[in-house]
């Protein structure tokens, strides 16, 4: 058995070239694969600070929607940078929306923006005891206590930290750093509704996907798709939707199956034709 653990955000675009030239006007990316397929059959994945992201086309054939214009999400990415007003500018330059402008309190600046496919980018100078840039994803619950408990109990969590009031938690889930904040309609925190679907979800590695499936479902989680073994891929794979609404998909690597084998089997099996 493999023990290879890792967390990874998934999320729709409605141009993976497009927004990967956006991106990379704003941040440093560390590109790690990259398709060169039609439009709506494209991929990127890249490294930003420590944390792993996923890019997909939108493909209406395989039921991956783009959000929608001026769409609100009950999620965002919180990136801790050198300096909020290099930035800036460039969000200004790839129309980005403005949700607050860089504001500085005690010597901390903060900026939120939305991205041209509608993903909400919240922005913090380090400060003395933060010495490197970082990543986080927040995202909104009913209940923080027990979405951290639900999480602990499914994932086991590398660390975990409540506030005194209960209303925020951070946690750490093989090394990517997570955010929970309560619900709170008087400060615009919005948790999923009940029938509400995202064009993002959490994608977690782990070395035993039958162990962590039980814990799901005994969390009365709800079965997207039951463990399948994909030969081809070298992996198992699960989707599940938790309590709160948030989806995962659970992989397990049985056998490492290099990029350029999986852009062959796409081009055989999928009759896709690389660009370049």
């Amino acid at each position: 058995m493999m023990d290879l653990k890792a967390v990874e955000f998934d999320f729709i675009v409605n141009n993976v070239k497009q927004t990967k030239a956006v991106y990379e006007q704003l941040f440093p990316l560390e590109i790690i694969e990259e398709t060169h397929f039609p439009v709506g059959n494209n991929e990127l994945v890249f490294n930003l600070f420590g944390s792993r992201f996923h890019l997909l086309d939108a493909n209406a054939d395989y039921g991956l929607a783009a959000p929608e214009a001026d769409e609100s999400f009950p999620f965002w990415f919180n990136v801790q940078v050198n300096n909020v007003d290099e930035i800036w500018s460039q969000v200004l330059a790839n129309n980005g929306r403005v949700l607050q402008e860089p504001t500085t309190r005690e010597g901390d600046t903060l900026a939120m923006f939305q991205d041209p496919d509608g993903y909400i980018w919240r922005l913090q100078n380090l400060t003395e005891t933060e010495l490197t840039p970082s990543v986080e994803l927040a995202f909104v619950v009913p209940e923080v206590e027990a979405a951290l408990e639900s999480y602990n109990a499914i994932f086991e969590l590398d660390s975990a930290a409540m506030s005194d009031d209960h209303q925020e938690a951070s946690f750490s889930l093989f090394g990517t750093n997570l955010r929970l904040h309560e619900e709170d309609e008087a400060a615009g925190l919005l948790a999923l509704d009940e029938d509400e679907s995202l064009p993002f979800w959490f994608n977690v590695v782990v070395p035993d996907l039958m162990a962590v499936w039980e814990k799901a479902i005994a969390e009365d989680a709800q079965v997207i798709q039951a463990p399948t073994k994909i030969e081809q891929m070298g992996i198992t794979n699960a989707m599940f939707s938790d309590l709160e609404g948030y989806v995962w998909m659970l992989h397990q690597i049985h056998e490492v199956v290099s990029f350029d084998e999986r852009i062959e089997y796409f081009e055989n099996e999928m009759g896709l034709e690389s660009e370049d």
